[in-house]
């Protein structure tokens, strides 16, 4: 009786964790297909070199001062999706990119 009372408790933790993944798996294609619908300039990332032009928040948070980098968040939203990119000097391609 205490092995039936094992399985069917494992049984039971698979059924859940399939049922996890299926609801992942849905909403990953429901993301997928609201992305296809997207005009392809909605997608576009901002993005500034490292060195030449990167933002004040990248700035003030390179130099770990928070307030200062909290503020400039605030007033600056957009600066948080701005992508910070080094590029290779002789042929520009990406070395690394991030978020601030």
């Amino acid at each position: 009786r205490k092995r039936h009372t094992h399985t069917l408790s494992r049984n039971l933790s698979i059924q859940f964790i399939m049922n996890q993944l299926k609801a992942e798996s849905s909403n990953v294609m429901n993301i997928e297909m609201a992305m296809e619908t997207l005009p392809t300039n909605s997608i576009q990332r901002k993005q500034v070199d490292y060195y030449l032009n990167p933002t004040e928040l990248f700035r003030w948070m390179n130099y770990r001062r928070w307030d200062g980098a909290k503020a400039r968040a605030l007033s600056h939203p957009d600066e948080c999706s701005t992508w910070i990119v080094s590029k290779h000097n002789t042929d520009g391609r990406v070395l690394w990119s991030h978020l601030p």
